[in-house]
């Protein structure tokens, strides 16, 4: 699944909340459970190793000037 979703951080954060109280209820999809679980995995590298070969991160021109 490879897709570009411009949020702000309003709408990410209703979007993760979302996304986890469906979770925490038991009422999630498949495709909700398994982006949940991709996105859990995410925060937890990133918050160990922001450069983990995994994130595949690169800098961003426009943030860096």
């Amino acid at each position: 699944m490879s897709f570009v979703i411009k949020m702000g951080v309003p709408d990410m954060l209703e979007f993760w909340n979302d996304l986890k109280n469906k979770h925490k209820n038991g009422i999630s999809t498949k495709d909700e459970e398994i982006l949940y679980s991709k996105l859990c995995k995410l925060l937890k590298l990133l918050a160990d190793n922001p450069m983990h070969p995994s994130l595949k991160s690169h800098e961003i021109d426009d943030l860096s000037r």
